[in-house]
């Protein structure tokens, strides 16, 4: 399983060069290949990347991958972003504006929504612990009652029983 974990870590460093190397060539680099070519390789090498990743790992690391991934992709849309704004100011001079637009439009938006997704995952993941522990769903609160949710998690209970009554509670927050 190494062997995949490794493998996919290999195709999605390509792919975030072959992104960079997008980004590069918008801003005025030319390349020895076709942008088509790089475009095909830049998605398959990532998504390729990614998916061998998960497949050699023990244990389902969405959260972690969600997370690199958003990450990467933010970075690129973001320098997308920045050269858009340097070429329009006239302190760049880009060779195809439209492919500065297409990694903009397309990085960002799937970054901050895989960035989002692993938030998700580590929401449930910690419901998922709670519920567990307790072995069922705590009651419902009005939002009122839940405001001061920090205080409670940060005091010191004296008896084990808080300590459970707070986690409880904890559990009804997060899933709020």
């Amino acid at each position: 399983m190494l062997v995949l974990r490794v493998a996919g870590v290999i195709l999605v460093s390509v792919g975030v060069l072959s992104g960079v190397s997008l980004l590069v060539a918008a801003a005025g680099l030319n390349l020895s290949v076709s942008i088509e070519g790089f475009w095909f390789f830049y998605l398959v090498s990532f998504i390729g990347g990614f998916i061998l990743y998960a497949l050699g790992s023990k244990v389902a690391p969405t959260e972690k991958l969600f997370k690199v991934a958003g990450g990467i992709l933010v970075i690129i849309g973001l320098s997308a972003a920045v050269s858009l704004l340097l070429s329009g100011v006239q302190l760049l001079a880009p060779s195809d504006v439209g492919q500065l637009w297409a990694l903009f439009l397309l990085c960002l938006p799937l970054g901050v929504l895989a960035t989002l997704a692993a938030e998700a995952e580590a929401r449930q993941h910690a419901l998922r612990c709670l519920q567990k522990e307790f072995g069922r769903a705590p009651r419902r609160k009005s939002r009122a009652q839940g405001s001061s949710l920090a205080q409670k998690l940060e005091r010191k209970p004296e008896a084990s029983e808080e300590t459970a009554d707070g986690k409880r509670e904890a559990l009804h927050e997060l899933k709020e």
